[in-house]
């Protein structure tokens, strides 16, 4: 007899767990999209808006997924983004969320509220650009040489494309890395470049380039044939002294 209790009873508590499993219930979910780039690490994905809001799925599924997930609310739900071009485009949530939720595969997603939401795909690009070089306030004594003259950018696609072609090059000031330079001197010395492109972070290769430049110096050598010597003094001074003349030829004349 307590065999046949204890096995009622087992057998009770197996019908629940399973009815539990298998029977489905429809609740709403509190969920945040995170939209990341489903294959190319090199493909920036990002919500317009900044991807804060929060989402209302209706879910159907087996009772011991429903309350697992809704335990968790807000879920965080990664959205993996097929490829498409660089630019802003409009997600249909409900069939993007049934294709590449992985956090949501147990359930079915029946609505979604709000229904879209909007993406900015972005992806980085490597140009080559121009080195400038700025004429500052020291004064330079000939040419400032830069080398190489031709820098690798990495940049944003979108910011790229909204460049003006005049503002795609970048700056060396080397006013910066000479001004305590000596003056006259030859000077040639590795200076990093700023990774900045019309004020757009970049990536630069290489990011060291070799400066050469010479300082003017405001010192200058002249010979003089002839400096008059004016002595001020007492006529007493030549009581200790004696002076001597010499002539063109070098003769003395005391």
């Amino acid at each position: 007899q307590f065999k046949l209790i204890g096995m009622s009873s087992f057998l009770t508590i197996l019908i629940w767990v399973v009815a539990d499993y298998s029977l489905s219930d429809t609740t709403s979910l509190q969920i945040r999209i995170i939209p990341v780039s489903q294959s190319d690490s090199d493909v920036q994905v990002l919500p317009i808006g900044g991807g804060g809001d929060l989402f209302n799925i209706q879910a159907t599924g087996k009772k011991a997924v429903i309350s697992l997930l809704k335990a968790r609310e807000p879920l965080a739900v990664k959205l993996p983004i097929s490829d498409r071009t660089s630019g802003t485009h409009t997600l249909d949530l409900a069939k993007e969320l049934r294709l590449h939720a992985r956090e949501l595969s147990e359930v079915l997603i029946q609505d979604v509220t709000p229904p879209s939401m909007e993406i900015q795909v972005d992806r980085h690009k490597t140009v080559t650009m121009p080195l400038r070089v700025l004429r500052g306030s020291l004064d330079y004594d000939g040419p400032v040489v830069v080398e190489p003259t031709q820098i690798k950018v990495t940049i944003s696609e979108l910011a790229y494309d909204k460049l003006d072609p005049a503002d795609r090059y970048v700056v060396l000031d080397p006013d910066e890395y000479l001004r305590t330079a000596p003056r006259g001197e030859l000077i040639s010395t590795a200076v990093p470049l700023t990774p900045i492109v019309s004020g757009i972070g970049v990536q630069l290769d290489p990011d060291v380039v070799t400066l050469k430049a010479k300082l003017a110096d405001p010192r200058q050598e002249e010979t003089l044939s002839a400096v008059p010597i004016k002595i001020e003094a007492s006529l007493d001074i030549f009581n200790g002294y004696d002076v001597e003349i010499r002539d063109e030829i070098g003769r003395a004349h005391v």
